[in-house]
């Protein structure tokens, strides 16, 4: 990589690539902790580094969650530092510097759809909890993680209610994340693309920056594709299991958060 590089932009997921989710040892969290640290001090380098940095949270979690995980960093508190939530796979923007960017509604098809789920669910035996998102819907399980039954179910009740035609379901043992497929923007409705969609809004606002892409779950790819389709690189951090899903993003040597710092440490040397 040549030193041409004078505006750099980051796409970061959160869960799995930035930090670790569910329970963790001790040591674990303090090694964490320190890697957190060392994050925020080679963001602030990299801000001094180059004409124009920004960092965007690119996450299917609410916008409280990746705020909470940003605040006792400070990094919308340096000044040099553009920073962006992109929550909900890209359903909801806000900038903390020019405010909300976007906000996408979704269709009278999924609304009915996902009301539908809801009912069904609650009466289920499946033990979890909702998260505060604001569009998109997603459970966590009551203990830690969900069972193979229990995601098998989830999935059958969301086909029997049709919620599979209106909507992407993303199974995980320690969640499942609901996205609509169509958005109305406009009166005109629209496909839904995920993280796709969040990166090309973005890009096509300001195509200035060199975009990098970090991640680690099936999620991130329409993130990596948007990213490669203009020039720009995507890195899976090691704890990763689907690379082979997309093999045009490298691999970092290191797991989490000594991935994302492996990678601007880089940056920061150029």
């Amino acid at each position: 990589m040549i030193r041409h590089i004078k505006k750099l932009r980051i796409f970061l997921d959160l869960n799995e690539t930035l930090i670790r989710t569910g329970e963790i040892s001790d040591i674990l969290l303090k090694e964490e902790i320190n890697d957190l640290i060392n994050f925020r001090k080679l963001c602030d380098k990299i801000a001094d580094s180059y004409e124009a940095f920004e960092i965007i949270f690119l996450t299917g979690n609410s916008f409280e969650y990746s705020r909470r995980i940003e605040e006792p960093l400070g990094i919308k508190n340096n000044k040099k530092i553009s920073f962006i939530i992109i929550s909900e796979n890209g359903l909801l923007s806000r900038s903390f510097s020019k405010g909300n960017l976007w906000m996408l509604a979704t269709t009278k098809e999924y609304n009915k759809s996902i009301s539908n789920f809801k009912k069904r669910l609650s009466s289920s035996k499946i033990s979890y909890y909702t998260q505060g998102n604001e569009i998109r819907y997603t459970l966590k399980p009551s203990f830690n993680e969900f069972s193979k039954r229990d995601l098998l179910e989830v999935v059958n009740i969301a086909n029997n209610c049709g919620l599979n035609t209106h909507a992407q379901i993303y199974t995980h043992k320690f969640y499942i994340d609901i996205d609509p497929i169509s958005y109305i923007e406009q009166d005109i409705i629209y496909k839904f693309k995920g993280k796709y969609e969040a990166v090309n809004r973005i890009l096509q606002s300001d195509n200035s920056f060199y975009n990098i892409a970090i991640g680690d779950s099936l999620s991130d790819i329409p993130m990596f594709e948007a990213i490669i389709e203009n020039n720009g690189k995507a890195f899976w951090v090691s704890n990763t299991s689907f690379n082979e899903n997309f093999p045009k993003a490298i691999v970092l040597n290191s797991p989490f958060t000594k991935g994302v710092n492996e990678l601007l440490g880089y940056y920061a040397k150029l």
